[in-house]
C-alpha cells in the first residue's frame, strides 16, 4: 500500500501541472537497487515501488516534454526527436535517483571512516602521550639510579677512607703503645743484661715490703757485689767484662723462684729480693746464699793466669731486722761491704754483724 501511495502522490502532482512538487516528491521517494532514500537514510522497498517510481519519472518527463514536442514533424524523425527529448529530460532525474543514495552511503562511509580515524588518532595520541610519560618516568628513574649510584660510590669511598683512617689510627696507636712499652721497658730495665734496673728495683721492693706488712709476711734482701771484676775489665777489656755481667745475670735468674726478684743496680752490683710466707731461719737463707755464691764463682782466663771472679753477699730481712724499706736497704748494703772487707767470696748476715758489734 505504501508503494501505490507514493505512485499516486507523484501522479497527482504531475496532473496538477506543478513540476516542482512532482520533482520534490520524486526526489523524496526515489529508489535504487532496492533502497529508498529519505533525507539521506535508506530503507528497503518492494519491486512495485521501484516500478512506480520509474513510471512517475517517465510521466513527469512526458509532461515536461509535451510542449516541446508539439511543433516536431510527424513520422520517423519526429519519433526519434521525441525519444531523444524524453531521454534528455529523464536522464537527470534518473541520475538524481541513482546517485543520491550512493552519495548518502559514501557520506556515511566517510563519516564512519572519519570517526574511526578520529578514534584511532585519539588512541594513537593517548599511546604517544603514555609513551612520552613512560619515557619521562624512565629518564627520571635513570637519573635517580645515577644519583643513587653516585651516592653509593661516595659512601663507599668515604667508608674506604674511614676504614683506611681507622687502620692508620690503629697502626699509629699500636706503634705508640709499642713505643710506650719499649720506653717503659728501657726506663725500668738494664740495657745490657735485661734485668730490672735500680728504678724498677726500688718500686718492686717498696711493693714487696708493703704487701708483706699487710699480710704479715717476710722479705729478704740480698746485695751481691762481684769480686775481681775490675781486674777483668782492666785486663781483658769491657767487652769481656760485659759478657761476665750477662753470665752473672743468667745465673741469678736461674737461682730464684718466680715470685722472687733480681735486679742490676749498676756496675757489678746486683740485688735479689726473696718473698716468704713467714720469716725463714738462718739455715734456709744460708743455703740459698751458698747456692748463689757457687753459681757466681766464675774462673776467667787472663794473660797472666786465671782471674777468680766471685761474689760478696750481704743479707738483711724485713720486718725481723728492718722496720721499713729504707732501713732494709741500709742494712743489706752494710752487710755486703762487711763481706767484701772480710775477703772475696763471703756471705754476711746483718743480724750477725749487729751482734758482733754489740
Amino acid at each position: 500500500m505504501q508503494e501505490f501511495h507514493s505512485t499516486l502522490t507523484v501522479a497527482e502532482a504531475m496532473g496538477s501541472g506543478d513540476a516542482g512538487a512532482a520533482l520534490a516528491v520524486a526526489a523524496e521517494t526515489a529508489t535504487f537497487d532496492g533502497t529508498a532514500v529519505d533525507n539521506g537514510f535508506a530503507a528497503p522497498l518492494p519491486i512495485l515501488a521501484k516500478v512506480a517510481g520509474v513510471i512517475c519519472i517517465v510521466a513527469f518527463a512526458v509532461t515536461l516534454g509535451v510542449p516541446v514536442m508539439a511543433p516536431l514533424p510527424q513520422g520517423m524523425p519526429g519519433a526519434i526527436l521525441t525519444a531523444v527529448l524524453l531521454a534528455l529530460i529523464s536522464a537527470p532525474l534518473i541520475l538524481l535517483w541513482a546517485v543520491r543514495p550512493c552519495v548518502a552511503a559514501f557520506r556515511a562511509a566517510v563519516e564512519r571512516l572519519t570517526g574511526v580515524n578520529r578514534m584511532l588518532l585519539l588512541e594513537i595520541g593517548e599511546r604517544i602521550t603514555a609513551e612520552e610519560k613512560l619515557r619521562a618516568h624512565k629518564q627520571e628513574l635513570e637519573l635517580q639510579i645515577q644519583e643513587i649510584d653516585y651516592v653509593k660510590q661516595l659512601v663507599e669511598a668515604q667508608a674506604a677512607d674511614a676504614v683506611g683512617m681507622a687502620e692508620d689510627l690503629a697502626m699509629q696507636r699500636q706503634a705508640m703503645e709499642e713505643s710506650e712499652r719499649r720506653n717503659e721497658y728501657l726506663a725500668n730495665h738494664d740495657g745490657l743484661t735485661g734485668l730490672p734496673n735500680r728504678r724498677h728495683f726500688e718500686q718492686r721492693l717498696s711493693q714487696s715490703t708493703e704487701n708483706a706488712q699487710g699480710k704479715r709476711e717476710a722479705v729478704t734482701l740480698i746485695f751481691v757485689d762481684l769480686d775481681n771484676f775490675k781486674t777483668v775489665n782492666d785486663t781483658l777489656g769491657h767487652l769481656h767484662g760485659d759478657e761476665i755481667l750477662k753470665q752473672v745475670a743468667d745465673q741469678l735468674r736461674a737461682s730464684v723462684r718466680e715470685c722472687d726478684f733480681v735486679a742490676r743496680l749498676g756496675g757489678d752490683e746486683f740485688a735479689v729480693v726473696l718473698k716468704h710466707p713467714f720469716q725463714p731461719g738462718r739455715a734456709t737463707l744460708l743455703e740459698f746464699a751458698e747456692r748463689i755464691r757457687s753459681a757466681l764463682a766464675i774462673p776467667v782466663e787472663g794473660p797472666n793466669g786465671v782471674i777468680p771472679v766471685s761474689a760478696a753477699l750481704g743479707i738483711a730481712s724485713f720486718p725481723a731486722e728492718a722496720a721499713d724499706e729504707q732501713t732494709l736497704l741500709k742494712f743489706a748494703d752494710r752487710a755486703m761491704y762487711a763481706a767484701k772487707a772480710q775477703g772475696s767470696n763471703c756471705v754476711v748476715f746483718h743480724r750477725e754483724l749487729e751482734a758482733a758489734v754489740g
